[in-house]
């Protein structure tokens, strides 16, 4: 029989060695752990863009699940010419911890997690296409309150040629109630002044409303992050008019059509 015996520095200089290489690893895994976070977590985002002459202070609500981002980029103020400030956003987050967050308007933002809590990157001056690109950085200020969350829209139609049958009927018969049911969360009024429902109505030019639904015509096209929208455009709303008026529709993200805003300079 054999016996085998093992010295105390034989086991450690292993076990070091393993140890020193675990905590080399868990630097790099960061970004991996970050990015695919099976619960889902939703938190308060806000950051600053910097450019060499102005600076933008950034809010968003961001839910993360895996590799998903969804939520909304929070307008602070909000333009004058609208209702609501909430625009949706779609991200997603590779294995590396790179984030890439897009907005139904069309922004942009690309970077790294630094942290759980942390991103920082770069953001196109306007679309994805546009240059130049300034530094961002945005930090978790807190977990998302009840009270952040958008209550849910009163549901409309998932069929676009039913819910413009509707439309065209709540504009002829002038119900304001259901005309408001179909509202999206961001509604814009060229030229407007916008503080409340009412004051749609109050500023709304009922006469071009109905010209450009009885005789416009409907293009069809997909927003930034993929939402269907229709616009119905009458080019030559009046003899001496420059400009088109269109009256535009998206499809939210339960798949409802909603009524986003009514573009007319009035001229």
């Amino acid at each position: 029989m054999h016996r085998f015996s093992f010295s105390r520095s034989s086991i450690e200089t292993p076990m070091i060695r393993l140890l020193v290489f675990a905590v080399a690893l868990v630097p790099s895994m960061v970004p991996l752990l970050v990015g695919f976070q099976n619960t889902p977590t939703s938190k308060i985002w806000e950051g600053d863009v910097v450019a060499p002459k102005w600076t933008s202070h950034e809010k968003f609500l961001l839910t993360r699940e895996g590799s998903r981002i969804t939520g909304y980029h929070i307008f602070e103020p909000r333009d004058p010419s609208g209702l609501g400030n909430l625009d949706e956003i779609a991200g997603t987050v590779a294995s590396d911890g790179s984030v890439r967050i897009l907005s139904d308007s069309g922004f942009i933002w690309k970077g790294r997690f630094l942290s759980p809590d942390v991103i920082e990157g770069k953001r196109p001056n306007g679309n994805q296409a546009d240059s130049p690109e300034f530094p961002f950085r945005l930090e978790v200020v807190r977990d998302a309150a009840a009270a952040d969350v958008p209550i849910p829209l009163p549901p409309t139609n998932s069929n676009w040629e039913a819910f413009l049958a509707r439309f065209k009927k709540a504009v002829t018969q002038r119900s304001q109630p259901s005309l408001t049911a179909m509202m999206d969360r961001r509604f814009y009024m060229q030229n407007a002044r916008l503080r409340t429902v009412d004051d749609v109505f109050r500023q709304l030019n009922w006469r071009e409303l109905d010209k450009v639904l009885a005789i416009g015509s409907v293009t069809t096209s997909k927003s930034a992050i993929g939402r269907k929208q229709e616009s119905i455009i009458d080019p030559h709303p009046c003899a001496n008019c420059k400009y088109a008026v269109m009256v535009s529709f998206r499809q939210d993200q339960e798949g409802q059509w909603r009524w986003t805003g009514i573009v007319y300079p009035g001229d």
